[in-house]
């Protein structure tokens, strides 16, 4: 991890951006995208730590595109697969039964969420962590039977309130009982992140994958990262009359990729038109 990280932070030169071989060999000593979000985390504190002499606004901007260069050599298109669950997340599944586990790594927690599954419960737990004010790095969902199995990285804001298991299940109980309550919350939230000035940031990327799965459409969004983002994505596709069945979620830098696989709300997945209306949907969403 070391070699890799120091490896990420020594190749960031501008030079070095323009040559695909070396692209290349960053990519090929990262094994995924997680690591190699990790070790973008680890160059930021690192450099930081080295004082603005060293780490400089031009440095860390060399060190951003080198990941997002790297994170394209890594995915290469390839679409992102459903997690695997474990043998006790899938006991738990079929409890039915909400069950919440945090655990607190310092400066991110790691959170388990099981729940009864439903339209829209992707966004409508993606809703419950912007509310709390927790930053989603990661996320891997998946239905199984009648219920999601969620697992999900986030970083709490400075002014985040302490989270423990009893809020966050008290929280989303809340949120199933009144979504439309939850929807005004969030809007009020991102009505005021609107205020804030901003820079130009590309447009959302939005595409599809019609024969990966045999059972869902894979939609996957590459998006800059802004508040709830995900909930937004849920959101929109769930007004479309689509099912999430699973998604695979990462944050690099300011760069979030997002891929879920979706059907009909009977089951199945998408016809050609109906994807591309999904996406055209989305595309308008986050703009």
């Amino acid at each position: 991890m070391i070699q890799h990280h120091l490896l990420l932070s020594a190749t960031a030169t501008r030079r070095d951006l323009d040559d695909p071989a070396t692209i290349t060999a960053v990519a090929d000593v990262i094994p995924d995208l997680q690591t190699l979000e990790l070790l973008h985390a680890l160059s930021i504190a690192d450099g930081e730590a080295t004082g603005r002499a060293a780490w400089t606004d031009w440095k860390a901007s060399l060190v951003a595109e080198l990941v997002k260069r790297v994170e394209l050599a890594i995915t290469d298109n390839t679409v992102a697969q459903q997690p695997e669950l474990t043998e006790d997340q899938r006991v738990k599944a079929d409890s039915g039964k909400l069950s919440v586990s945090i655990e607190n790594r310092e400066s991110v927690y790691a959170i388990e969420i099981v729940i009864p599954d439903s339209t829209g419960i992707l966004s409508t737990v993606a809703g419950v962590l912007n509310l709390l004010r927790l930053d989603v790095r990661s996320a891997r969902t998946k239905s199984v039977g009648n219920s999601a199995v969620m697992e999900w990285i986030v970083i709490p804001d400075p002014n985040a309130p302490t989270l423990d298991e009893a809020k966050l299940h008290e929280e989303i109980i809340k949120a199933l009982k009144s979504r439309s309550t939850l929807s005004e919350r969030i809007q009020a939230r991102i009505d005021a992140y609107a205020e804030l000035p901003t820079i130009p940031v590309p447009d959302p990327i939005v595409e599809t994958f019609l024969d990966a799965a045999t059972d869902a459409t894979i939609i996957e969004v590459r998006s800059h990262d802004r508040p709830a983002l995900l909930f937004g994505i849920g959101d929109t596709i769930t007004r479309s009359s689509v099912d999430i069945r699973s998604a695979i979620v990462t944050t690099l830098g300011a760069e979030a990729i997002d891929t879920l696989y979706v059907t009909e709300i009977g089951g199945g997945p998408l016809t050609p038109e109906r994807a591309d209306e999904v996406a055209m949907r989305l595309r308008a969403a986050l703009k």
